[in-house]
């Protein structure tokens, strides 16, 4: 996913699996991993049009948890565009396969769209 950061400050960036409390009691429900980095994109030096053959970026941090939430705080994030790689190794059991991405900080930030199909996952990694 593409994040735009308006101004350079303190941002938490995250990944939220549905709570265990939103489905009835007795279901054993368990997180899945969720695997997180985020890359700063150099937009002079990357192509994302429809071939999307070009993919200049710096690595900022990643993590990974088997958490309900997964997220990452950075310090000082710089102004600009950043990926957001989010990977769910989803548990045999799971219902429900959806998450939600956020972002909260000193300055706007804006996700703009999920450019997945512009990048295979050897490009980005």
């Amino acid at each position: 996913m593409r994040l735009i950061i308006a101004e350079d400050g303190q941002h938490t960036v995250s990944v939220a699996q549905k709570d265990a409390r939103c489905f009835k009691r007795g279901v054993e429900y368990e997180y899945s991993n969720c695997r997180m980095i985020i890359m700063k994109i150099d937009v002079e030096k990357t192509d994302v049009d429809e071939d999307g053959d070009n993919l200049e970026v710096e690595y900022i941090a990643g993590t990974q948890s088997w958490d309900r939430e997964t997220h990452i705080e950075i310090d000082n994030m710089k102004k600009g565009e950043y990926y957001v790689f989010v990977e769910m190794d989803w548990n045999k059991k799971t219902m429900d396969t959806s998450f939600v991405a956020t972002c909260y900080g000193a300055s706007k930030s804006t996700f703009t769209r999920d450019e997945k199909a512009l990048f295979t996952k050897s490009m980005v990694l």
